[in-house]
């Protein structure tokens, strides 16, 4: 049961970068951590995995944008949920934007 649930995590960093091209004023570095998990298994008799995704788990703060003289706040905590179900037997459509993804990636082979 637990070969079907898997864990991800990972982290971004962005380095100190010029607000203008004449590099006199430069926006902080910062990193963001993420964290995700999906399970697969069966709905309806079809292959199915359900993944929960969650990103800049640490809420802080940061300017995720140059290039102007406004920055952009960084996203926040921000976390993503959907379902992929299998519909025949080459091809699953994602709830979460209903784009096309071969089953046959390791994700899939496994479930039961």
């Amino acid at each position: 049961m637990m070969k079907d649930l898997k864990l991800t995590g990972g982290t971004f960093r962005v380095i100190p970068r010029a607000v203008k091209a004449l590099n006199h004023e430069f926006v902080a570095n910062y990193s963001t951590f993420d964290l995700g998990s999906s399970y697969a298994t069966r709905l309806a008799g079809r292959k199915a995995v359900v993944p929960i995704h969650a990103a800049s788990i640490t809420k802080k703060r940061y300017c995720a944008t140059s290039g102007s003289s406004i920055g952009t706040a960084g996203n926040p905590l921000t976390v993503y949920a959907g379902a992929h179900c299998a519909f025949n037997r080459s091809m699953a459509v994602s709830s979460s934007g209903g784009h096309a993804t071969d089953i046959r990636r390791p994700s899939y082979a496994e479930t039961p």
